[in-house]
């Protein structure tokens, strides 16, 4: 065998899998394993270089690769004996890059060998994601193989050398029992636009929300926090590169701290923090119900004979179009009230988007069907007009009674009910449609879009016209100071919880937390409103209400 053959051998990903996993199982961290494979490889170059003609090349190559793991023990050895512990591994990096250089120079093999270097910096990070997505994500072999694009055999492979390196540093230094992974549920609510911007994103592993709540009221070392987990230092250094960048390179879960610590860079409470904030809520739910029924008492007249563009017989149902709004106002005002009374000498931080929430443990489930969503899709058409229209803006909530029909990341030309929807605004002939047309009808009616009377379409949902976006709104004016009223009592008993539970880093985050604290309101709102009679109980699950399409 030639020496541009031996080169070739290097190509099979399975046999460089096989040379590391041979140095990862003799070494104590990933970083001395990559040491070790490239020495093994240089060395077994440099040697097959020198030999005109190998007969055997498997042979020949465990040969080399032995002696070299004989002098690297050695080597290791005698660094110990003499070298401080914070010296040691740029020593070992010492130890192989300059016979490396050396090599590379007289070879001229540079790009070869950077080729190697690469894969194998490549496939250490494949044995540490097989070790995080078993050990601590719980993900099954199958899972991981599909993951990382390789076969279930191989996954088995690392997780055997994983076992056994595991279980040399369990020998080494016994775990304390309080120092362990603890499953944790994260729930999180973000605010403004998460497009490219949303951290949240970055948190789907149960290793990053343990690491993230570790962190959410006091600083933390990269150290620190591998002791408390149980991890490997180089994963949690690793994880807390992700979690300071974010998505979008700038806003992340984590931020520096100084001295090498890393603290929360959004408020984390524990379920019992949120429960105590919430009562805050709950205590002037009444109060807020007994407002929104007078005030339906005193503008319903006026609330039905706005200018729909679709018929509209019943408050109860309009009610649902304007009770995320009415929610977003009071909590609007609650936070008013905070920033002008209780935290004016603290400045918000801007950001495009922002994230809050809690944390409760897995095995004590959050009941998600108490919160209630609400996502709006805005459409301005340039070049072209749809049925008429060039500008369209929909919005619908969801949540317990409700299911949701979209998201904010929907295209409305990809959704052929809400087209027929469009297009059945002022009355739309079934007799005029195609059968293809038909079957979209009869979906768009399934899903609450549409109603059929005497042979024509129109919309089942809260349909008006651009010109009178600002009416609409205005038909909620006269609960502004109900509203206000109940707002200023609910800051001014909640200030002193906030002000003794926000990590004082985060003291401006105020306002995001309240969101957290008022998660239910609206879910407590809907429910106490259809008790009271003021809102329409929906029939299906997948209904018109809380929809409302603006046209212009």
């Amino acid at each position: 065998m030639r020496y541009d053959e031996v080169l070739r051998q290097f190509d099979d990903a399975v046999f460089l899998d096989s040379v590391y996993g041979y140095a990862y199982r003799r070494c104590s961290d990933r970083f001395s394993a990559e040491d070790l494979c490239m020495d093994i490889i240089c060395q077994a170059l440099k040697a097959a270089s020198r030999t005109p003609d190998i007969v055997h090349f498997h042979a020949f190559f465990w040969t080399v690769a032995h002696r070299v793991y004989a002098d690297f023990s050695k080597n290791r050895k005698r660094a110990a004996a003499w070298t401080a512990p914070d010296e040691r591994a740029s020593l070992t990096a010492q130890a192989w890059e300059n016979p490396m250089e050396e090599f590379v120079e007289q070879q001229e093999r540079q790009d070869q060998l950077n080729d190697v270097t690469r894969r194998i910096a490549f496939l250490s990070k494949m044995y540490r994601d097989v070790m995080v997505m078993y050990y601590i994500d719980e993900a099954s072999v199958a899972d991981i193989a599909s993951a990382l694009h390789i076969s279930a055999n191989v996954v088995k492979q690392r997780l055997f050398l994983a076992r056994k390196k595991l279980k040399k540093m369990k020998e080494a230094k016994p775990v304390q029992p309080d120092m362990t992974l603890k499953p944790m549920e994260l729930l999180l609510v973000g605010n403004g636009q998460p497009g490219g911007n949303d951290p949240r994103n970055k948190l789907d592993r149960a290793f990053s929300k343990n690491l993230v709540y570790l962190c959410r009221k006091q600083p933390h070392s990269a150290q620190e926090l591998s002791e408390k987990l149980n991890v490997p230092l180089p994963y949690v250094e690793e994880e807390i590169d992700i979690q300071i960048k974010g998505e979008n390179g700038t806003y992340g879960m984590l931020t520096k701290a100084g001295d090498g610590k890393v603290v929360a860079n959004a408020v984390i409470l524990d379920a019992a923090e949120a429960k105590e904030g919430e009562a805050f809520y709950i205590k002037h739910m009444d109060a807020l119900c007994q407002s929104l029924k007078a005030w339906l008492a005193s503008q319903g007249e006026a609330i039905m004979s706005f200018p729909f563009l679709s018929q509209q017989d019943d408050l109860r149902f309009i009610l649902w179009g304007l009770i995320a709004d009415i929610e977003r106002k009071f909590t609007k005002a609650v936070d008013q009230c905070l920033a002008d009374e209780h935290f004016q000498n603290v400045t918000q931080v801007k950001r495009p988007f922002y994230v809050c929430g809690f944390a409760v443990p897995q095995d004590q489930p959050v009941a998600y069907d108490c919160f209630y969503g609400c996502d709006g899709v805005n459409e301005e058409l340039k070049d072209y007009d749809l049925h008429g229209y060039k500008r369209i803006y929909i919005t619908n909530i969801y949540g317990r009674r409700i299911r949701k029909h979209f998201g904010c990341g929907l295209s409305i030309f990809t959704d052929s009910p809400l087209l027929m929807t469009i297009r059945a605004i002022g009355g739309l002939d079934i007799a005029s449609l195609t059968d293809d047309e038909k079957e979209v009808a009869a979906k768009a009616i399934a899903c609450g879009y549409l109603r059929k009377h005497e042979g024509i379409l129109s919309p089942n949902i809260i349909v008006y016209h651009h010109d009178h976006r600002q009416a609409f709104y205005d038909l909620k004016s006269g609960l502004e100071e109900p509203l206000k009223a109940i707002a200023k009592t609910l800051a001014d008993e909640m200030a002193p919880f906030l002000k003794a539970t926000l990590p004082k880093h985060l003291l401006h985050e105020y306002a995001g937390i309240n969101q957290v604290f008022n998660m239910r309101l609206r879910h407590e709102l809907i429910e106490r409103s259809i008790e009271a009679d003021l809102l329409t109980v929906p029939k299906n699950t997948l209904c018109g209400e809380g929809v409302v399409l603006e046209v212009g």
